[in-house]
């Protein structure tokens, strides 16, 4: 509490639409046809209007054409504690949050239970793993020595894989009946970012649900069966949409891991895993 109180002052920029909103509305309304017009260009701002679906957004809009005139993105700041707003000339907007954002905070860790926190701190972590670092020449050393050979029991093995299972369950993100998690994606082939998990097989949700639907198979165990069904409910979207957009498709390549190799590998598998024949149309 002390350390989110010490920010109480401090200042910060309020989000009320996406910066590509703005910049591509920009873009439209730079067109030669719309610069000579200027009533047909304050006709195309007038989608601030109708993408204005609270009092927050409605209050800002005139703040908002005024920057856009002047081709500029608009932005607005404030203070963690204060409910106020200021636009770019630094008129201020009284109490047009209703609360302040520290009281927001304080609710939703109030309201955190330990696995949430455990999330908190996983989405932290992963966020800083994925920095780059600079590059070295180190060597990795010498080990001491050869392990003893040991044949792992297979019993041990089923065993830390549920594990595993369970740990994906208790992660798992549901909305609209879909089933999703929060993992590193590669981006460009070179970045690693966080991410909602894809539809590879190897980074993406195709490949977790295989993972669960394999050890449903081994183990009988129904719930990772049921998760696995709710993991590839996005999957008939995504065929659908490569099949729309070649570009897109050619994007993604043919690869086993990344590409759409792995989607037919996943999807002829699952149909048989989860007794789902209609999954066979997706390879």
């Amino acid at each position: 509490a002390a350390l989110l109180e010490s920010c109480a002052g401090a200042g910060i920029r309020v989000l009320v639409r996406p910066t590509s909103f703005y910049t591509r509305l920009l873009d439209e309304t730079t067109h030669p046809s719309l610069l000579a017009d200027a009533a047909a260009r304050d006709e195309a701002f007038g989608l601030l209007h109708d993408d204005s679906t609270d009092d927050v957004r409605r209050a800002l809009v005139a703040a908002e054409l005024t920057d856009l005139w002047a081709g500029d993105v608009p932005m607005f700041t404030g203070e963690p504690g204060s409910a106020d707003v200021w636009d770019t000339e630094r008129n201020r907007l009284a109490g047009l949050l209703g609360t302040t954002p520290l009281a927001s905070v304080r609710a939703k860790v109030a309201g955190m239970t330990t696995i949430d926190r455990r999330d908190q701190e996983w989405l932290i972590s992963a966020a800083l793993a994925t920095r780059p670092d600079a590059e070295t020449h180190a060597g990795s050393g010498v080990s001491d020595g050869i392990l003893p050979s040991k044949t792992p029991e297979p019993a041990h093995l089923l065993s830390a894989a549920c594990g595993v299972a369970d740990a994906i369950i208790a992660r798992a993100c549901t909305a609209g009946g879909r089933v999703n998690w929060v993992g590193l994606e590669l981006v460009d082939e070179k970045y690693w970012t966080v991410l909602p998990m894809g539809g590879g097989l190897g980074e993406g949700y195709p490949g977790v649900a295989l993972f669960l639907a394999q050890l449903a198979e081994l183990t009988g165990i129904d719930r990772y069966r049921d998760l696995a069904g709710k993991a590839i409910s996005g999957l008939p979207s995504l065929v659908s949409a490569l099949e729309a957009d070649p570009e897109l498709a050619e994007a993604a390549g043919p690869g086993g891991l990344l590409g759409l190799g792995g989607v037919a590998y996943a999807a002829a598998r699952l149909a048989r895993l989860l007794d789902r024949p209609d999954l066979l149309d997706l390879c």
